[in-house]
């Protein structure tokens, strides 16, 4: 193929052949260069110009694809305009084809605002492996490669240098993907999390209290009394209360607890119930409490002392069943050796109730009494 029959293919009024020609020297770009080289003439510059003149034709794309089989300046820049306007997979591959051939730091600067900003999945998929392994990128950057590219990378570590930057990456779009990664890191000083705990999101404020301080909260006392005593989300204030309940150091919160005992959420109040130290102080929130989910919470967890056995078998005709339940399983925690009372809990109306009782009266050995008495409630 010579320079004469290419430019007349290239030139002809009929698209077949303009399409024919395209194709052929895409089979050859470096051979059709050439011979276009050395006779004078500007293939590729004649193949942008067949872009531009069929930019409204299917034709287009056949002198866009055999355009960017040339690593031209020109074509690169084709390239970028394509890769950017594009939403079609396959042009955004072929783009990405010719987009490879730049230097790193060519593909850092262009790639780079595409990938922290765009939201085409096929697109940042195509940034995220076209700059791995890429060393002029940005912290951020290459956190976010780990999360979507197809290709096993190096994390970057976490440090003072870039805590801000998987912090932000922790919050942004790839927001899952990324906390996992961050959980392999060998290394993360959960402290540099917490230096600026208030501009956290309450999603990750949920995520660092549950994942990296609820299985050993032994030296977070500060950061979680701070918590109770500011925090305004009942989310990230439940997930506080999670980490204080494995605590070995739980007397240290009581004062702060005690606030919570009185939040408008319930769900707080009865998760406070089982962090709060000072049982014999709950007895006095029975009388007000509304919830029979917090009432039956400090019923069980008062059930370690038998003289409350008076007060809490008085809960046994409750309205509430979680209430009824709670007080025979107290009742139980505290009495498993009163076999005639339990013997009367067995006949209770209530059948959360009578599960209690029967638990009970099989740890003493009862079954068989379970066993011949069973039709009496069936």
């Amino acid at each position: 193929m010579n320079a004469v029959s290419i430019f007349k293919g290239l030139n002809s009024p009929l698209s077949a052949e303009r399409i024919s020609v395209t194709r052929a020297i895409r089979q050859r770009p470096a051979r059709a260069e050439k011979a276009c080289t050395e006779a004078g003439r500007d293939l590729i510059g004649r193949l942008l110009e067949l872009c531009i003149q069929f930019s409204n034709s299917s034709e287009k794309w056949e002198h866009v694809f055999t355009a960017l089989s040339f690593a031209d300046q020109r074509t690169a820049e084709l390239a970028k305009e394509i890769f950017v306007a594009s939403v079609e997979s396959h042009y955004l591959v072929m783009a990405a084809n010719r987009i490879s051939l730049l230097t790193d730091i060519e593909k850092a600067a262009f790639l780079s605002p595409i990938l922290l900003a765009d939201n085409n999945n096929n697109r940042t998929r195509l940034c995220a492996n076209l700059l791995a392994g890429n060393r002029q990128i940005s912290t951020n950057v290459a956190i976010r490669i780990c999360a979507i590219a197809d290709k096993k990378c190096d994390l970057p570590p976490f440090n003072k240098e870039t805590v801000n930057s998987w912090i932000a990456e922790m919050q942004g779009p790839y927001t899952q993907s990324i906390r996992k990664k961050f959980l392999t890191l060998r290394d993360r000083p959960v402290n540099l999390l917490l230096t600026d705990w208030e501009t956290l999101s309450d999603s990750l404020k949920e995520w660092v209290l549950i994942k990296l301080i609820k299985d050993s909260p032994s030296g977070y006392e500060v950061l979680l009394t701070t918590i109770l005593q500011r925090e305004t989300s009942v989310t990230v204030l439940s997930c506080a209360l999670s980490c204080i309940q494995n605590s070995s150091n739980t007397d240290v919160f009581n004062d702060v607890i005690s606030i919570l005992l009185k939040h408008e959420n319930e769900k707080l109040r009865a998760q406070a119930v089982f962090c709060y130290q000072e049982d014999t102080a709950l007895l006095g929130i029975l009388d007000n409490e509304k919830s029979p989910v917090v009432i039956a919470n400090i019923l069980l967890k008062i059930s370690t002392d038998h003289e409350l056995i008076p007060l809490i078998s008085g809960y046994f005709s409750h309205p509430q069943w979680q209430v009824r339940a709670a007080a025979a399983q107290s009742f139980v925690n505290l009495a498993p050796e009163s076999i005639k009372t339990l013997k009367e809990l067995f006949y209770s109306d209530d059948l959360n109730v009578r599960t209690s009782a029967i638990r009970c009266l099989n740890e003493l050995k009862m079954e068989q009494w379970i066993k011949e008495n069973l039709s009496a409630i069936q």
